[in-house]
């Protein structure tokens, strides 16, 4: 994701590939407050709230930016392995995770000591993941093989790979509903799981949105799911209990189609 909240403090991080930085923005009201130089092509940004930790995944120089939010500077670069894509963290376990995706793998690192504490291999080309804080399991929508694949976070390995649409992207999961999605870009689709035992998911439904999906949202009050296309042109608004697209919106214009 190339934007993170910090909720606790009203921060709102946005990554810049073309000038190496990172924005630091007061999410109310949009001011800007701080800009970061960080790698080369920084791709994505998670925080932890927690620690008021923001981590940086740049692919052009494979490592990972830690930023002080506090004091908004880098406080050490992390070596991430090749093009790191995406990365997320546990608040629980002070863990961060980054996607590699030249590798196929998943670097584990102590949040505390920045130690590396494991390479997890995964299916082809990792993009996007998602952490399951409550029951430590992390999703990796792996593109090149249309699979995701479950770790487990107590052990560090994978628990479960399932097939997925075709070129699966972004993820989303929800702990409370025992719910996940994965957005599938090149079949046009999202699929619907569940996750009840949250290492072992299961596929119960796939829904058609039409566009190229790649970043996800879940509401989990309004059952609403936001998939924003692989071209940025278009939000489309998923009812999860019909499991059908209400809305397509077209962002270049804001005209609701």
């Amino acid at each position: 994701i190339r934007a993170a909240l910090n909720a606790a403090t009203g921060r709102l991080y946005v990554v810049h590939l073309r000038d190496d930085t990172v924005h630091v923005l007061d999410a109310k009201t949009l001011d800007l407050l701080a800009t970061v130089p960080v790698g080369h092509l920084p791709r994505a940004v998670a925080v932890n709230a927690a620690t008021n930790t923001v981590y940086v995944a740049n692919y052009g120089s494979s490592t990972v930016s830690v930023i002080d939010g506090a004091t908004n500077t880098v406080s050490t670069t992390i070596p991430s392995g090749p093009l790191p894509r995406h990365v997320a963290v546990n608040p629980v376990t002070n863990t961060l995770y980054v996607s590699n995706y030249l590798e196929n793998t998943v670097r584990a690192i102590d949040g505390t000591t920045n130690a590396l504490l494991a390479i997890i291999p995964v299916g082809r080309q990792p993009n996007y993941l998602s952490v399951n804080d409550a029951a430590n399991a992390i999703y990796v929508a792996n593109s090149g093989d249309d699979t995701l694949s479950t770790i487990d976070g107590a052990v560090n390995s994978v628990s479960a790979t399932l097939r997925t649409g075709s070129r699966p992207a972004g993820v989303a999961a929800n702990a409370t509903l025992k719910r996940a999605f994965v957005a599938n870009e090149g079949s046009q689709d999202v699929s619907d799981l569940d996750i009840t035992d949250p290492l072992r998911p299961i596929v119960v439904r796939t829904i058609p949105v039409g566009h190229p999906a790649q970043g996800l949202a879940f509401d989990p009050g309004t059952q609403t799911l936001y998939a924003a296309d692989y071209l940025g042109l278009n939000l489309i608004v998923i009812d999860i209990l019909t499991g059908t697209v209400t809305q397509t919106i077209s962002v270049d214009s804001g005209r609701l189609n």
